[in-house]
């Protein structure tokens, strides 16, 4: 049963119990203004509203993967709201749900703090030397939004149904706008310079 596997995966504990408080923690802190997490959420539903104020490519080495991490942005945001719209007080008791915006939140840090990282290493080194840091925070940012925007259908479900859905997946497709990566060159890459360095080292 759903139950028994739910015990299984939360067996060993602390993992599975911070994904379900993940969520639930930004929601309340959001309502007791100690994020600007509303604010956020009516930019978003007003982009939403208006699809040609949402963020745009932005020129330049990892200027698709600063795009598509402020659309997941949006897209956690978008699903998130959802959900406390649609259960207020008892979205804390609907753990499957809660699990999948703790991934989505946790997809979109990674995909932020990948970019950053990235971009940090383009000032300091240059293009020709940071190109590895390029290379991995395209492969992650691509692979991260994909995970995302599956995780965000499966919440339209439990969150909406019939017209309602209809209108959350229309949102979802503003949001869901994919685009290619040079996946083969950029996984080569990475690859040449793990074996040259003969570990699993940014540096040099």
């Amino acid at each position: 049963s759903l139950r028994d596997a739910r015990i299984i995966r939360t067996f060993e504990g602390t993992n599975e119990i911070y994904r379900l408080i993940i969520p639930a923690t930004i929601l309340n802190r959001a309502l007791k203004g100690r994020l600007p997490l509303m604010q956020f959420t009516q930019e978003v539903l007003s982009e939403l509203a208006s699809p040609e104020t949402l963020p745009r490519r932005q020129p330049g080495p990892l200027g698709e993967e600063i795009w598509a991490t402020e659309l997941a942005k949006r897209a956690a945001v978008f699903a998130a709201s959802s959900a406390a719209q649609r259960y207020m007080q008892d979205l804390q008791e609907k753990q499957v749900l809660l699990g999948n915006l703790a991934d989505m939140f946790i997809a979109v840090y990674a995909m932020d703090s990948a970019v950053l990282r990235a971009h940090q290493a383009l000032q300091a080194q240059g293009a020709e030397k940071a190109r590895v840091h390029v290379a991995l925070a395209k492969l992650f940012v691509f692979d991260a939004r994909n995970e995302v925007f599956q995780k965000l259908r499966r919440v339209a479900m439990m969150v909406a149904s019939g017209e309602e859905l209809t209108r959350f997946y229309e949102n979802v497709s503003k949001l869901d706008v994919s685009y290619p990566i040079a996946f083969m060159t950029l996984q080569d890459q990475v690859a040449e310079h793990m074996l040259a360095q003969e570990r699993y080292d940014l540096a040099g």
